[in-house]
């Protein structure tokens, strides 16, 4: 059963990720795109006019959340609305009733929507091609110009007000994101070492492993979008940030993780061989986590890492010689210690420090 603690994580993930200040102005940036682009539809000339309603259209579907990810949506739908209206026009002149018509335009437009590179514009392609036969129909020279048209207005509107108002950088986004991975690992070593001294089932620390794996990959994400939304974008040069940081982190963190992971199964293993009775050192394995929380906490803060690292280390030498005077095996073959996997912990951060 989830506990509290975890059911409110979950839904702080959520629910949170839709009221974070990017999202709010990516949001209102979208808004005013499609509200800019529909009256801008209205001037175009001819009968390119009546088919207005798909300038919107356009403007909501390349606002993304980077200025670089826009103009790729933007060419890529492009040519998938091109593809997809030359498919249509194909169709057109075969011989084919119309249901059938239709079968094949979309059937193509879903084969052709595979094509290398199309990205974004691989959804579109079906639907132009759909689009035109259905709502064109008779008509459908002058609505795949005006759908066309109007379709590249509302995109350039989205991609001028995108790179015009606030082009987002998630350089704080990505540091948060690991600064928050840094303290829920401290929080499960902290977890952790409460349950071993008051002897209580470690399958609750396992959950928060795979919650913190998940944030994790989110966070590498994250970090990915931080990195292309400085690609050209005029604010990146006042805001000089070095993404490559994160990244390093983050695999320092993947480590570290996978290392909190032997040491939960160690100590289950090391409760299990110890059959009920108590285990003599689980004083100092309290310890040695409850130092590795505080050591992971000085990195995020970037102040008193030398200090915490000798304190590991110390608690460290006190539990190894503790496992040595009480030496633990399962099935004659494995003896569960921690102070291995709590040195390798060690080692990880004090690399991430030295190439800072």
């Amino acid at each position: 059963m989830t506990s509290p603690v975890g059911l409110k994580r979950r839904l702080s993930r959520v629910v949170t990720p839709s009221i974070r200040p990017a999202r709010l102005v990516l949001a209102f940036k979208t808004a005013l795109a499609a509200g800019v682009a529909w009256p801008v539809g209205h001037l175009l000339p001819g009968e390119v006019d009546d088919y207005s309603y798909y300038a919107p259209l356009g403007a909501l579907i390349v606002m993304m959340p980077t200025l670089m990810s826009s103009l790729r949506s933007t060419l890529q739908t492009a040519l998938g609305l091109v593809i997809g209206i030359g498919l249509a026009f194909a169709v057109i002149l075969s011989p084919l009733p119309g249901y059938l018509s239709v079968a094949l335009a979309v059937g193509l437009g879903v084969l052709l929507g595979g094509l290398g590179g199309l990205g974004a514009g691989r959804d579109y392609v079906p639907i132009a091609a759909l689009f035109v036969l259905v709502l064109g129909g008779a008509n459908a020279d002058d609505f795949s110009l005006g759908y066309l048209v109007q379709m590249g207005v509302g995109m350039l509107v989205g991609v001028v007000i995108n790179a015009a108002i606030m082009p987002p950088l998630w350089i704080q986004e990505s540091s948060a994101s690991v600064s928050g991975l840094r303290q829920r690992i401290a929080e499960t070593l902290d977890d952790v070492a409460l349950r071993v001294v008051d002897g209580s089932e470690l399958h609750g620390s396992l959950d928060q492993m795979r919650e913190i794996d998940t944030a994790l990959r989110e966070a590498e994400a994250t970090a990915s979008e931080a990195a292309e939304s400085r690609r050209l974008n005029p604010r990146a040069r006042r805001h000089p940030y070095d993404i490559d940081e994160d990244f390093d982190d983050l695999l320092a963190l993947t480590r570290l993780a996978s290392q909190l992971r032997h040491i939960i199964e160690d100590a289950q293993a090391r409760r299990e061989s110890l059959e009920g009775a108590s285990d003599p050192a689980s004083a100092a394995t309290e310890s040695v986590l409850r130092r590795l929380a505080d050591l992971l906490r000085s990195w995020d803060a970037g102040r008193g890492t030398r200090d915490a690292v000798q304190e590991v280390r110390d608690a460290i030498v006190r539990l190894a010689a503790l496992e040595r005077e009480h030496p633990l095996s399962l099935d004659g073959q494995k003896e569960p210690t921690l102070s291995p996997d709590a040195r390798h912990m060690v080692a990880i951060v004090e690399r991430r420090l030295h190439r800072n």
